[in-house]
């Protein structure tokens, strides 16, 4: 869960910092909008999506009887 954490603000700060780039903003003020971007970034979407895809991985792992159809 930390390492989708860490990742989701690795990116929002990526993104952030290259749109306010591309918008012409200067190298600080593209920071702050990078900084202003991990700010805003939705963590219970993040976890929630971890979730999900830990629940999801579980279910594939469930060992089946000898025999039965999958």
């Amino acid at each position: 869960m930390a390492l989708a954490v860490r990742q989701a603000c690795i990116r929002a700060v990526i993104d952030g910092y290259q749109q306010a780039a591309i918008s012409g903003l200067c190298p600080e003020g593209a920071f702050e909008a990078a900084v202003d971007a991990v700010r805003m970034l939705d963590m219970a979407a993040v976890l929630q999506r971890e979730e999900t895809a830990a629940c999801a991985a579980g279910t594939e792992n469930i060992r089946r009887e000898p025999g039965s159809v999958r």
